[in-house]
């Protein structure tokens, strides 16, 4: 019975901690993953997705399982299947890559993405996935366009209004604004028609219009590239029903011409159109006309924004014609002038842009009170106008007098000039100046009348899109500068100088982290410096130690982070030695290499107080990130091409060490082929003629012994005859290749049954005795292995010789076998001796067999002609 017993007892709470906090961390990344408001997934090399968050299944309408295992390329236009592929060979090698993408909705709908994609690698280091972060874009895009198209719009809108300042020729005006609206909209064509029962004005201005029936008549067209005029044409409104109708209500029609009732349809259809979009002209007498823009080169929906913006114009040039007509009633009736003065006073008073007249000497004669808004009150103008004069930019300034001046002699308007105004407090605004005479009855120049439009947000617009296109090209050319030509002297000089050019900056540079003796500096190794600062091409800051001012440098670059701001915020040591160069302004970025602090970027300015805007840091960090990219890629270029040299050599080495031991393995035979011959068959042969001797016979049982031990000499003869002809055949050293091959295949034949056939011409030419044994191994293996596992009725050997190629097929009617399974199986010494062995000699095999359907070895080799060759005679 037990006494008792032992208990061990092991604390196991930290095991269990550590289970726990692993389970917590993994839900909690499965929940960030799956809850991000990006798309998260990874990829194969084929693009087949291995895993993808809910995001990326809503935004292409299948359920997470049913993407798993489906190609990403099925889920794009046809026309970007290509570019994701060239995006993909950039992951294989090792790049990331950023891209905007669209993917189609399971419902059809396509949703545009910004994907940034990493390569992932095994432990190993080998590439097994791609891990694509995509962003729903599509809203974002929508709103650029939608912004794109408006201030397509604001900018024709402007163009008819300055238009509109002045007009002395109706019909001028109209032509104008159609070719304002025809490149507003990217139209086909867009043409004005004139209802034919118009107001007195039309008639005055149309008196050719024709008259017949209800009906609108074409007076005005523009025409894009390839259209045909349609100027004359006639539009009878009960063959327009349904558009009239529309029109008389006020409505804007934006269709295709197919969607339209069949009538309204064919005349649209009969003319080209596509789709068409027309607006009413209502003036105060009435409807007016229309205006129609038509479309014949693609199906075009008209979005909102397009049919707002076009009715918009038609309104605005309504207003226009009908302001025209107003001003023609002016001067008729004075009191209708005096009115009108009046509404235009009100108008002047309460319109946004500064309105002004100026006598013909230049001087001020009024102001309206949008000026206001720029710091200066009308009546301080008026007074003293030498102060707000010189409140315009000195240049534009001058620019402005030569054109008024210019104006006067020629007593034409000026539309749309650009200048630069300082208001109050030292802040710059744009302005588009326009402007035109006003006369006395016999054309006398009394007044001249203009308008200033506030167009600087326009303006900081322009120049925004103009920077970042400048600085989008710049990052495109420096990455392909990269791929093209690595990373060398020639190329970071091309990088810094055209980041300086887009940047505008005084110098650019770039300096490299290193340690001296445990202490650390800075170094530069590439600066490019402006003409107009070229005090800064200097060496003052070529090596610069982190304990010298520069401490926190080191610090904040190392993690990451930007260092920018104006000199005279920084710290006391970093401003001495800025200040001393002249340099008002700073940006330094970091440059990190495989996750490595390398160096850093500055940028410096002596020109202005520059205060870096984000924007400008964001596209800086990108060609930052670039150069990070392409020092990697050159870093991982050289290990490679270091390592595929070690390869090479070390393949050469073991080539080398194959056709060694393979000609030891023949000279081994050839030797022991000759020992087996010249030796111990000699010996043999003595020792049976010893046995051969008559003192030996006399003997009856003597003899009977003596013949026995006769025949084991004569068999272990006949044994080493064979063992030394299969060494060394002797018909292949004396005759050559054709007569070995015959000789196997006779002594085969004879101990096997099978039937051997030798075709083809025999005439060839001899290669050096290591070609030519390596071939007759291969040849005998091929036989061997034919009778070992074929089991063939026929085995036939058939010899090709063409200049310099020569070819050697061995073929058997035998019952065949898997080429892939035997080739993947560990066996098979027979069939790798025999590719080793043609490879040694440079030659090439094939090998093709089925089961049931026998087996072909094909070998070629190159042989050149040369004296050696020997006649079948021979």
């Amino acid at each position: 019975n037990p006494a008792g017993f032992i208990a061990v007892t092991r604390d196991i709470t930290e095991r269990k901690r550590a289970e726990e906090a692993l389970r917590e961390s993994e839900e909690l990344y499965r929940t960030l993953v799956n809850s991000a408001e990006e798309g998260i997934g990874l990829v194969d090399a084929e693009e087949r997705f291995l895993f993808v968050n809910p995001k990326i299944a809503n935004l292409v309408g299948y359920d997470q399982e049913e993407l798993i295992g489906r190609s990403l390329l099925e889920l794009v236009p046809s026309e970007e299947v290509e570019f994701i592929r060239s995006e993909s060979r950039r992951r294989m090698k090792g790049e990331t890559s950023r891209y905007e993408t669209t993917l189609i909705h399971k419902n059809g709908t396509t949703r545009k993405v910004l994907v940034n994609a990493a390569p992932i690698y095994d432990a190993e280091g080998q590439l097994y996935a791609t891990l694509g972060v995509l962003t729903d874009i599509t809203d974002l895009k929508k709103v650029e366009d939608e912004l794109r198209l408006r201030l397509i719009y604001q900018t024709a809108f402007a163009q008819i209004m300055n238009r509109a300042i002045g007009i002395e020729n109706l019909d001028t005006f109209i032509q104008a604004c159609l070719e304002i609206l025809g490149n507003a909209l990217d139209a086909s064509r867009v043409y004005l028609a004139t209802d034919r029962e118009v107001s007195k004005h039309a008639e005055e201005v149309h008196p050719s219009a024709p008259k017949e029936g209800p009906g609108a008549h074409v007076t005005h067209e523009w025409l894009g590239q390839g259209a045909e005029t349609l100027l004359g044409t006639d539009y009878s409104y009960s063959k327009i029903g349904y558009i009239h109708k529309r029109l008389k209500d006020d409505e804007v029609t934006a269709a295709l011409v197919s969607s339209l009732p069949e009538a309204d349809s064919r005349v649209f259809r009969d003319q080209g159109a596509l789709s068409v979009i027309l607006a009413p002209l209502l003036l105060r007498n009435g409807f007016y006309g229309f205006i129609v823009a038509e479309e014949y080169r693609v199906a075009r929906q008209w979005s909102n924004s397009e049919t707002e913006a076009f009715r918009t114009a038609a309104r605005l040039i309504g207003t226009v014609i009908d302001r025209y007509f107003e001003e023609q009633e002016r001067r008729v009736a004075e009191e209708a002038r005096a009115q009108s003065e009046q509404r235009y006073r009100t108008l002047v008073e309460t319109s946004s842009d500064i309105i002004f007249l100026l006598s013909p000497s230049g001087k001020p004669l009024y102001g309206s009170p949008a000026i206001e808004r720029m710091g200066y009150k009308p009546e301080d103008i008026l007074r003293e106008p030498k102060a707000f004069l010189k409140a315009i930019a000195p240049d534009d300034f001058m620019m402005l007098q030569a054109l008024f001046a210019k104006a006067l002699r020629e007593g034409k308007p000026i539309h749309d000039i650009d200048c630069k105004v300082y208001d109050s407090q030292g802040s710059s605004h744009w302005f588009a100046v326009s402007w035109n005479f006003i006369r006395d009855d016999e054309g006398r120049i009394l007044a001249v009348q203009g308008v200033a439009r506030d167009i600087t947000e326009r303006k900081q617009a322009e120049r925004a899109l103009r920077l970042r296109m400048e600085y989008e090209k710049v990052l495109f050319e420096i990455s392909s500068l990269f791929l093209s030509e690595g990373v060398s002297d020639s190329s970071l000089g091309e990088f810094l100088e055209r980041l300086a050019r887009v940047t505008e900056v005084s110098r650019v540079y770039l300096f490299f982290h290193e340690e001296e003796n445990t202490r650390p500096f800075m170094k530069h190794i590439h600066r490019w410096v402006s003409e107009e600062a070229s005090e800064l091409d200097n060496d003052r800051m070529d090596k610069v130690y982190y304990d010298q001012g520069f401490e926190r440098w080191l610090k904040i670059l190392s993690t990451g982070e930007a260092i920018h701001g104006l000199t005279d915020d920084l710290p006391a040591s970093e401003r001495e030695v800025f200040e001393a160069e002249g340099i008002l302004a700073i940006l330094v970025l970091p440059i990190f290499v495989e996750g490595r602090f390398w160096g850093a970027i500055g940028f410096d300015e002596v020109k202005r107080r520059r205060e870096w805007n984000v924007e400008d840091i964001r596209l800086l960090w990108t060609a930052s990130k670039i150069l990070s990219s392409a020092l990697a890629t050159e870093s991982k270029a050289r290990e490679l091409a270091l390592s595929y040299e070690n390869l090479q050599e070390r393949e050469r080495r073991i080539s080398e060490l194959n056709l060694r031991l393979v000609k030891a393995e023949e000279d081994e035979r050839r030797r022991i082929a000759r020992v087996l011959h010249d030796e111990i068959a000699q010996q043999l042969t003595g020792v049976s003629l010893v046995l051969s001797a008559p003192e030996l016979t006399r003997e009856s049982r003597a003899k009977e012994r003596l013949d026995e031990a006769k025949g084991l000499v004569k068999e272990t003869q006949n044994f080493i005859r064979d063992l030394s002809y299969e060494l060394l055949p002797p018909a292949l050293e004396n005759l050559g290749l054709a007569a070995a091959v015959r000789a196997l295949a006779r002594s085969a034949a004879e101990g096997s049954g099978v039937s051997f056939v030798i075709q083809g011409d025999e005439g060839f030419p001899r290669a050096d005795p290591d070609t030519e044994i390596m071939l007759y191994r291969v040849i005998q293996e091929a036989v061997t292995n034919a009778l070992k596992h074929a089991e063939p009725d026929e085995i036939t050997v058939r010899f090709e010789y063409a200049e310099p190629t020569f070819r050697v097929m061995v073929e058997d009617d035998g019952k065949g076998f898997d080429v892939e399974k035997v080739a993947s199986a560990s066996s098979g010494l027979g069939l790798r001796s025999i590719h080793e062995r043609v490879a040694l000699i440079g030659g090439r095999i094939e090998l093709n067999s089925s089961v049931g359907k026998g087996t072909q070895v094909l070998i070629e080799v190159e042989i050149p002609r040369n004296s050696d060759k020997l006649s079948v005679e021979e």
